[in-house]
Formats: C-alpha cells, structure tokens, sequence
C-alpha cells in the first residue's frame, strides 16, 4: 500500500498527540502552559503559532488552508479536555437511561449539530467538553472535528438517543 492510499485516522493521531501533551505514558507532567496556549486561542493564526499544535499539524499532514483550520479547532477543543473517555461523546452527552436527563439538553444538543460555520461548531463542542467536566473522548471530538458534515451529524444523533447509527454500507446500496 502506498503512502498516498492509506488512511489517515484523525482519531488516532489526535489522540497519541493528546495523550503526550497530558503527559500520559511519560515520566514527565502535563503540559499545562501548552493547554493554556491552545485553549485561549481566538482564532486559528492564534493556535498555529503555539509550539505543540505543530506537532499535531505535522501529524495530521494538514497542509491546505482547509486541513490548517480543521487541525486548529482539533487542538483548541482537545485543550479543553482534562480526561479520556471511552465512551461516544454524542452518547456521554445523552442520557444514561430512557428516563434520565440528558447532560446536554436535548434542544442544546440539536443547536449543537446545526453548526455549520467552523467557529459555532468549536464554541459548542468547548461547551460540550466543560458540560462533561472535561472528560470527553479525545479520538472522537477530533474525528467529529475533521469530518463534520451531514453523516457525523446524523451518527452523533443516533447516539445521543442510544441508538446504533444506521449502517453506513447499506447508505451506498
């Protein structure tokens, strides 16, 4: 397989990127100033010229404008996140049983799957985050950063309500 056909996992590289700034697996702390950096960034010039988002961008491969952005609002949320979670965040957000409330409201969380401009979507998913104390499933808020379109919107739904998301393969059919 070539370099160009194989797959990048957003998810994945997010996560080893995380997990070495919190100091996870190390001898060392975490990298408290570094999160600071990332979590007040306005904007993404902000966060690009914060010395630890270059490790992730080289990690991402994001070159374009486009991948540039993405990897900046992955960095500014993850900033947010204090512990890594198992479980979907769209679930962790939902409630835990039919009669349960919900973390996030359920009028909340529909605001939160109409963001369409990159900037609504980063203030929401930071307000998702501190909703969940900071313990947010860090592969999953990067995938649902990088690929946020019509299909995550519709997945996160499902598992808001505890429901598995429709088969992607029979979506082709």
């Amino acid at each position: 397989m070539t370099e160009n056909a194989e797959k990048l996992d957003v998810g994945c590289v997010a996560r080893e990127w995380w997990r070495d700034l919190a100091g996870i697996g190390t001898n060392r702390g975490r990298d408290r100033a570094a999160f600071a950096e990332l979590r007040r960034g306005a904007d993404p010039l902000d966060i690009a010229f914060v010395t630890a988002f270059g490790k992730l961008r080289l990690g991402l491969k994001a070159r374009s404008d486009w991948a540039l952005r993405k990897t900046a609002m992955i960095a500014h949320v993850l900033a947010h996140v204090r512990e890594d979670d198992e479980r979907p965040v769209a679930k962790a957000l939902g409630p835990a049983k039919k009669d349960d409330d919900a973390v996030m409201s359920q009028s909340r969380f529909r605001r939160l799957l109409q963001a369409r401009d990159e900037a609504d979507l980063t203030r929401r998913l930071v307000r998702a985050v501190k909703m969940l104390k900071g313990r947010a499933n860090v592969a999953d808020l990067a995938s649902a950063v990088w690929w946020w379109n019509d299909r995550t919107r519709r997945d996160w739904a499902f598992r808001y309500l505890d429901a598995e998301p429709p088969d992607s393969s029979r979506d082709a059919a």
